[in-house]
């Protein structure tokens, strides 16, 4: 009786330590791998741009890429490789066909991609060059100089461009049947082609990616000056700020509230997760969104103070399923790859899959290669 009353009390102990870990763990993950130019975009990245059973490049430096809007497809943007996009059908881990037909040489400095339609998109270069039903046409728009981020909101029309070395972010109807921005983020003279060194509520410096949320919000991530910024709908001052404490500060570094870098913003469906890719980790958000709030987990990194897994995190998508469940996918440009992992979230955990799902797009074989981080 002793001795079974010690095992009901170290049973006890065990449920309480199991379900404590769950409750101060914010993330927990084990990677299902997505891409990587270097072992079948595999997390297992030892011979780095080198396919280990073909010997051949998969990716080199991916900068950009879409998950198109079937969801059969991935068209991903090669920045090292004369800036080729290479499309990738779900589920297909190594073959790969060119995106367009013949070469285009304006392709080779493409930076950025948005899908418009079915079969219409939007390259930025140091311009925009769009393309539908395979053929390319260039928009005679205002002077850009290295387009980092697009993101194109049906529902009101309009293309975002974040025009990286001249520190703003432009806005276009969708249609292209006017040049002329119909507004402008960061600078209030369409003329002033500087770059900022002192942050403010009123200016951006290195913009790239962006998003609009649910309520029409748009979100854009102000590299340069470590930070996220938030514009209510038809408004050109922000109302939000993440990674400062306030819209003057420009510090930068591994912190829950600070920020190194950051490249790319995406949200669920409902609008209440963030994901922001920050460098070398990915800091999560939940509602409601505060300025200055602090993230609530950090996927990447053992904690929120450490360099995290990943060597630069370009661009994120997440393909929701709509019952708090998807696939998150990050692309880390230095290892040339596109990470996917299955996600979960609620009130009071996210978390990353701790088994590797099925393969998709370049998933490794070997799960025991790939690393288990938590936070």
């Amino acid at each position: 009786r002793f001795m079974k009353g010690k095992g009901l009390v170290l049973l006890g102990l065990l449920i309480f330590f199991y379900l404590w870990s769950f409750s101060t763990a914010a993330f927990v993950q084990t990677a299902v791998d997505y891409a990587t130019g270097s072992v079948n975009f595999g997390w297992n990245y030892m011979n780095y741009y080198g396919d280990e059973r073909a010997g051949t490049f998969i990716l080199s430096h991916p900068i950009d890429f879409v998950l198109t809007k079937d969801g059969t497809s991935l068209h991903v943007v090669e920045f090292n490789n004369n800036n080729n996009v290479k499309t990738f059908a779900k589920n297909n881990f190594f073959n790969f066909t060119p995106f367009y037909n013949t070469s285009n040489p304006f392709l080779r400095n493409a930076l950025s991609l948005e899908q418009l339609g079915s079969d219409s998109y939007v390259f930025g270069l140091s311009s925009l060059l769009l393309y539908t039903n395979s053929n390319f046409s260039s928009f005679p728009n205002t002077t850009l100089r290295d387009v980092y981020g697009l993101y194109n909101d049906n529902k009101s029309s309009v293309l975002y461009v974040s025009d990286n070395d001249y520190s703003r972010v432009l806005v276009f109807n969708n249609t292209f049947t006017n040049s002329t921005p119909l507004r402008l983020y960061g600078k209030t003279n369409i003329g002033d082609l500087s770059t900022p060194t002192n942050a403010s509520q009123y200016n951006m410096a290195g913009p790239r990616h962006l998003r609009v949320d649910c309520e029409g919000n748009l979100w854009v991530v102000d590299s340069s000056f470590s930070r996220i910024l938030r514009y209510p709908v038809n408004s050109t001052v922000p109302n939000l700020v993440w990674g400062q404490p306030t819209y003057n500060s420009n510090g930068s570094g591994y912190t829950r509230n600070g920020m190194n870098g950051p490249k790319d913003i995406v949200f669920n469906k409902q609008c209440t997760v963030a994901f922001v890719a920050d460098n070398t980790r990915i800091l999560v958000f939940q509602t409601p969104f505060t300025s200055s709030q602090p993230a609530d987990g950090v996927l990447g990194a053992t904690d929120y103070t450490s360099n995290g897994t990943f060597k630069m995190i370009h661009r994120l998508q997440l393909e929701d399923f709509g019952n708090k469940t998807g696939l998150l996918y990050v692309m880390d440009y230095n290892t040339s790859r596109i990470v996917v992992g299955s996600t979960t979230w609620n009130s009071s955990l996210i978390s990353i899959s701790t088994t590797p799902s099925s393969p998709s797009i370049g998933t490794s074989p070997t799960p025991s290669r790939l690393p288990s981080f938590t936070a």
